[in-house]
């Protein structure tokens, strides 16, 4: 279905493509993780204008379209939802096992006769043997500490809980462990009669995962924030008499996870967007102050900072300043490499003047030029301008948030254009932070109307090459050739 629409463009009858087009928009919808009365209607639309054309176009197919799931889709799918809530993330696989396990087998070894009753006897044996079983015991996976935070000698417990129980860099809950530890350490080893000899060590760790997978964690920072574990132990027999207990399950604190990040959540999107409703229909009015929150954040236009992490592998080639001209000069007519790439050296030395003068730089002695193959994207998706990647060449196509002087130049997608890239840079100038670049090809809509078609912008390239900042790649895109068109490029919007 994601690329469909495009598949089947301009192939028999235009209908087909309109087809997969009200398909994808109705499936979008269906996948809501929650849904209003007014979603719900919306999506009621989309199925009826979907199913609409689908009749029409495969009644000849079948036997009049009556197919269950056809119908139960149509009539009820919109209703099971008021009921039960969002069918995002259902799964036929579950009954499909099932039905396998206690429906096709039992009936593959009855004699098809008086059927229902031979598959239920055949479940009831089947349960009493899973039963009956008598599991092997296994031994328990070793425990694997991680994170350790101190290892010291029993001789010096005293000096480090002395230490650490007033330190004010930790955690308030881990002061309290050290203030309690070398007492209780104590008195357990008195309980097993046991005592520490010359050598022996004590390690303390951050973490560790038990059993059952599960990790156990007593940190002052993971992830920036406290986080000590609560449990349940389970009381022998001896114990049970002394404690109040759930069915034997005695709860404790390796002390408690904190409850502000779902405060701090909660007074931000709940409580303020309460605040400035009128009260009347509220729910709804909270979701349009949180959609727009969410808006004037996604389209604040934040100064360009050097990304912190960025990956580049790859490397074609590294070049002083004042070789640039014969790299240039080599490759833009080297018959080994893609013409893309040849496009990109042709075009490299002046474009890339070019960005230098509009930021009122120029190159000194001893200025080197990096070329890389693929860059790692502070998104984590990874950007190719390679003339080889697994035997074919590859040139990521890109979407680029222009800033608001330039939105008002040309015709955007949102705020967003395209770009194809040609090849991946890395200026150092002595003195300077490294220049992380990327040249690109442009494209541009296909028509000055009309700029979409199903639901996708219909774009070409056109002859308009720069550089631009990686900060400034919103994402990588998909774009799908036209068929049967010359420089006609579709960006796929059906990705989900």
């Amino acid at each position: 279905m994601k690329v469909m629409v495009f598949v089947v463009d301009n192939l028999l009858n235009k209908d087909l493509s309109e087809v997969y087009v009200r398909w994808n928009r109705m499936y979008l919808m269906s996948r809501f993780e929650r849904f209003t009365e007014s979603d719900l209607e919306n999506f009621q639309i989309a199925i009826n204008e979907w199913a609409d054309l689908f009749i029409t176009l495969f009644w000849d197919c079948s036997s009049g379209m009556k197919m269950p799931k056809l119908h139960s889709w149509i009539y009820h799918i919109v209703d099971a939802i008021r009921d039960f809530g969002a069918i995002n993330g259902y799964t036929t696989e579950t009954y499909e096992s099932l039905h396998k396990t206690y429906v096709k087998i039992p009936y593959r070894l009855s004699n098809k006769k008086d059927v229902e009753m031979q598959i239920m006897k055949n479940i009831r044996r089947r349960a009493m043997i899973l039963r009956n079983q008598v599991k092997e015991t296994k031994t328990p996976r070793a425990l694997t500490y991680t994170a350790k935070l101190f290892i010291i000698n029993f001789s010096n417990i005293t000096e480090l809980c002395n230490q650490q129980k007033n330190n004010p860099n930790i955690n308030e809950t881990m002061r309290k462990g050290f203030k309690e530890f070398q007492n209780c350490l104590y008195e357990y080893l008195s309980e097993l009669k046991k005592s520490f000899t010359e050598g022996s060590l004590i390690k303390i760790f951050g973490s560790v995962t038990l059993k059952n997978g599960a990790i156990l964690r007593a940190t002052n920072k993971f992830h920036g924030r406290p986080w000590f574990s609560n449990i349940a132990v389970a009381m022998n027999n001896e114990e049970l008499s002394k404690y109040q207990s759930d069915k034997g399950i005695y709860f404790g604190a390796i002390n408690g996870y904190t409850t502000e990040t779902y405060e701090s959540l909660h007074k931000t999107y709940v409580k303020i967007p309460y605040r400035l409703s009128n009260k009347k229909d509220v729910e709804m009015q909270i979701m349009k102050n949180i959609r727009r929150r969410a808006m004037i954040l996604r389209n604040q236009v934040k100064e360009t900072k050097t990304p912190r992490a960025l990956t580049y592998t790859a490397k074609l080639f590294i070049i002083n300043f004042s070789n640039i001209t014969e790299l240039c000069n080599q490759q833009k007519n080297n018959p080994n490499i893609n013409e893309t790439m040849r496009k990109g050296f042709k075009e490299f030395q002046n474009c890339l003047y070019e960005y230098l003068s509009e930021l009122k730089k120029s190159f000194t002695e001893g200025s080197l030029i990096k070329i890389f193959g693929s860059v790692t994207l502070k998104n984590g998706a990874i950007l190719r301008a390679t003339n080889k990647f697994h035997g074919r060449p590859w040139f990521s196509n890109i979407a680029v948030a222009m800033n608001n002087e330039e939105l008002s130049k040309y015709q955007s997608d949102k705020g967003i254009c395209y770009a194809q890239t040609l090849l991946i840079t890395e200026v150092n100038v002595p003195n300077e932070s490294p220049f992380h670049l990327v040249l690109v090809q442009w494209y541009d809509y296909r028509f000055d109307q009309n700029l979409d078609l199903y639901d996708c912008p219909l774009l070409k390239l056109v002859e308009w090459y720069n550089f631009i900042e990686i900060e400034a790649i919103e994402d990588i895109v998909h774009m799908v050739p036209r068929f049967d068109e010359t420089n006609e490029y579709f960006v796929n919007k059906y990705l989900f």
